[in-house]
């Protein structure tokens, strides 16, 4: 038995623009703005995060458009259809992915090391989806398949998002309303972000962290949506499936190799990191260079004479024959008779 829904009759168009579109950028503005203070104690300058945050919006921009219309192929017709953002028709996970990847550039260019900013960015990430969530529920967009779930949506008789049509759309059926489940597990999200940040884990896992979590969230709560009817599907999953699945697995990945490294580091075992560059000092033009030395050469061996094998002795005196006979040790001959 049904015990209660949620009814409203959503606003298509605020004059000539989509609250959805409004969502998307304000929660955009929202989380660099957040990013911005965080990044300060992390020694990245606040002017420096803004000319990331441009680059990242211009990436936002091209990615999110670019993963709807990939995922909504059949909607478009012209190069019209697809450059009018203004019209709505934007992805979340493609916003991520573009914004990541011309912000960091920009980061990395300038020399700032890309952990410590993407988690200066996870909050901000997680308002980002709040706010455009926000956006997507006052259009009624993000509708699932039909369900009994006591905080199911009812169709109003008025006019809801593109793309749902039929039966199964129907004024008075009740669907799931996919984009306040997002909503509502963001928020949680939010505050479990704030709680690990405050057990001071590693840098990169914070990030990582959010990864995780938002990847899973948009990859299970999906199988509520009518992924047959509204968005392109792969083997069963669709895009934004797979796109969470993406990003959690890469959060797991990269949660595994931080910890591993930081339990190294903790345990005393040596981390293998780059050595520091040798920079020998410039030399300066003012110093007074030493006069050279001047080389005194060692003295050469002194003169010797040649050292004749034998010395010449004089020839011994010739002594006179004698008849006598010789006596030793010089006793007197005794006399004769």
């Amino acid at each position: 038995m049904l015990l209660a829904y949620i009814t409203y009759t959503p606003m298509e168009k605020w004059g000539p623009v989509s609250p959805h579109g409004v969502g998307t950028a304000l929660g955009f503005f929202l989380g660099a703005w957040l990013m911005a203070r965080r990044a300060e104690n992390k020694g990245i300058p606040r002017q420096e995060v803004y000319n990331a945050v441009t680059w990242g919006a211009i990436g936002a921009i091209l990615g999110a458009r670019g993963f709807y219309v990939l995922g909504h192929r059949s909607a478009f017709h012209s190069v019209k259809d697809v450059l009018a953002v203004w019209q709505g028709g934007l992805t979340m996970f493609g916003g991520f992915a573009g914004g990541l990847v011309l912000g960091l550039w920009y980061l990395h260019r300038k020399g700032y090391k890309i952990p410590p900013s993407l988690d200066a960015a996870a909050p901000g990430f997680v308002i980002g989806v709040i706010v455009g969530r926000i956006g997507d529920m006052i259009i009624a967009d993000h509708l699932g398949e039909r369900t009994h779930f006591f905080l199911g949506y009812k169709i109003p008789n008025a006019p809801i998002a593109p793309g749902y049509t039929g039966a199964d759309y129907a004024p008075g059926v009740i669907v799931h309303h996919t984009a306040m489940y997002d909503l509502f597990f963001a928020l949680i999200l939010l505050g479990a972000v704030y709680l690990y940040e405050k057990r001071r884990p590693p840098t990169g896992a914070l990030f990582a962290f959010f990864a995780i979590w938002y990847g899973t969230q948009r990859f299970l709560i999906d199988f509520t949506r009518n992924r047959t009817l509204i968005e392109s599907h792969y083997f069963g999953f669709s895009g934004s499936q797979l796109a969470g699945a993406a990003f959690a697995i890469g959060g797991a990945i990269a949660m595994a190799r931080i910890y591993r490294r930081s339990t190294k580091e903790h345990s005393g075992i040596p981390v293998a990191s780059p050595l520091p560059a040798v920079v020998s000092p410039a030399p300066d033009p003012l110093a007074i260079s030493p006069e050279p030395a001047v080389e005194v050469p060692a003295p050469g061996p002194l003169p010797t004479s040649p050292v004749p094998d034998e010395v010449a002795q004089p020839p011994a005196e010739p002594q006179p024959a004698t008849d006598e006979p010789f006596e030793p040790f010089g006793e007197e001959p005794p006399p004769s008779p």
